[in-house]
């Protein structure tokens, strides 16, 4: 390992499995596989398919633990959004409404009803009853 003194982002090229089969898997497996020396990724496998299927499992592992960082950062973004979203509410001007807008009335029968009322989420549901 070595200690960069500038951040740098990490670039993957995006390879394609039907065009370019051994450096899509190639690519994954240099991602995803922990490797001191890149010689290490295909280990006894003759095509990086084939290592990358042996490694199906530990990949699998990596993958779940990961999992646990991904769950932080959405609960971090969505944090984010919230104060984001609260500071904008905060600093909003009024608004002014020279005329009310009239809603037109839309009748519907029983069987739509019954539809528009299955496809509802749960808070409406909670409304309505």
């Amino acid at each position: 390992m070595t200690i960069r003194n500038t951040p740098a982002v990490v670039r993957v090229p995006n390879f394609v499995a039907a065009s370019h089969p051994e450096s899509y898997y190639y690519s994954l497996l240099i991602q995803y596989k922990p490797y001191r020396n890149e010689a290490e990724l295909l280990g006894e496998f003759n095509s990086a398919r084939d290592a990358f299927l042996a490694n199906e499992e530990s990949l699998r592992q990596t993958n779940a633990y990961l999992e646990i960082y991904r769950e932080r950062d959405r609960q971090l973004e969505n944090a984010f959004a919230q104060v984001h979203a609260f500071q904008i509410l905060e600093h909003a001007e009024p608004m002014e409404l020279d005329h009310e807008e009239e809603v037109p009335y839309l009748p519907m029968n029983e069987d739509q009803f019954l539809q528009a009322k299955q496809s509802m989420n749960a808070g409406q549901k909670e409304i309505l009853h």
